[in-house]
């Protein structure tokens, strides 16, 4: 696939993507009368402008662009991973909870792109299982700071572990 047909395809992804955000922004208006800088929906909305005009702007330059070759594949294995791992926390979110559901996306995404990131000919791998653990430390304190920022410090509700649901 040429890199023009791979932006091209992208920029209507996320052309799309766009649309459905702002379309769905709307479904969480609150009944309480805020001043407008404190609406959610402004906030949500403005991103999707934003990702709507910059995903205009690649689709142009990918019909106006007259380069020739191909570019990195559409999706790779490290992409496809990482789209599994995001809908599997996504959806397992509201039943395991944040702070497991974190620490697990987090260890295992970032010790998989390490993994990946190290040159296989020149320098040995270190083993699988320290890699891991060292991560596992690193998603553990990320975790903590981002449960106590926004639980204690936002008051903002994250979803707990229940195990009937």
């Amino acid at each position: 696939m040429s890199k023009n047909a791979r932006d091209g395809l992208w920029s209507v992804i996320c052309l799309a993507l766009s649309l459905w955000i702002y379309y769905y922004s709307d479904t969480f208006r609150s009944s309480a009368r805020v001043p407008l800088l404190a609406d959610a929906t402004l906030y949500t909305r403005l991103w999707a402008v934003v990702l709507f005009l910059l995903s205009l702007g690649l689709l142009i330059r990918s019909i106006r662009a007259q380069t020739k070759g191909t570019g990195p594949a559409l999706c790779t294995l490290g992409t496809f991973c990482t789209i599994v791992l995001l809908l599997m926390y996504v959806l397992l979110l509201k039943s395991v909870g944040f702070f497991l559901c974190t620490l697990v996306f987090l260890t295992v995404l970032v010790t998989y792109y390490h993994y990946l990131s190290l040159d296989s000919g020149t320098s040995p791998r270190p083993k699988l299982a320290a890699l891991t653990a060292r991560y596992f430390v690193l998603a553990l304190v990320v975790t903590f700071v981002l449960d106590f920022a926004f639980s204690k410090l936002l008051s903002v509700y994250l979803p707990t572990f229940s195990l009937f649901g």
